[in-house]
């Protein structure tokens, strides 16, 4: 019997495995030698039919000083997620720092699926980009909206994970060079009004 009824024992099975590999990712932040990262889930590409990736058409902002000394880390996305018609509706919003002046075609996403700390079925976003630090406190505004159709998730035994089962989303922004990353979680909220 899966968590809560739900779960079989190799959809179990894959998230213990995926939480192993998430502590070596995070091992590897902390460690100063260079190396090709590993970065988890399934990666979101254009031929994607069950996920739509939208970017920079809400900009609201351009440019952001943030009331904090030059620090080089990242600063951890905003992230709001609505389930409506049967589809989770995620937005994510990201500050990154102005003098890398990156594209939104220099940026690389990832998702998979695992249980959060309550044990309720999590999605995890990986929003990824490749340059070397420079400290700064002048940022600049990147929006992304995805959008979640049945049938994108799965458990590593095939079976799909029904989008209405899925109660939070945790948003990751790496940096593959240095390997830095920033995380944050939140909830699904519904979309009937």
């Amino acid at each position: 019997m899966g968590v809560k009824g739900q779960l079989s024992e190799d959809c179990i099975s894959e998230i213990q495995s995926l939480k192993r590999e998430i502590k070596e990712i995070k091992k590897g932040f902390s460690s100063k030698k260079k190396s090709q990262m590993f970065i988890p889930g399934k990666r979101i590409g254009i031929t994607n039919r069950f996920v739509n990736v939208n970017s920079g058409k809400k900009d609201l902002i351009s440019d952001l000083r943030l009331p904090i000394d030059s620090f080089v880390d990242l600063v951890a996305p905003i992230g709001h997620v609505i389930f409506r018609d049967g589809k989770l509706k995620v937005y994510a919003v990201c500050f990154i720092n102005k003098e890398y002046e990156l594209t939104y075609n220099e940026f690389t996403f990832y998702y998979d699926f695992s249980l959060n700390s309550s044990g309720e079925h999590q999605l995890n976003i990986f929003i990824t980009f490749n340059e070397e630090e420079r400290k700064t406190t002048d940022y600049k505004y990147y929006s992304f909206e995805f959008d979640f159709e049945k049938g994108a998730v799965h458990c590593a035994n095939g079976s799909e994970v029904p989008m209405e089962k899925i109660k939070t989303v945790q948003f990751f922004l790496i940096n593959t060079d240095p390997e830095t990353s920033r995380g944050t979680e939140t909830t699904v909220q519904s979309g009937d009004d």
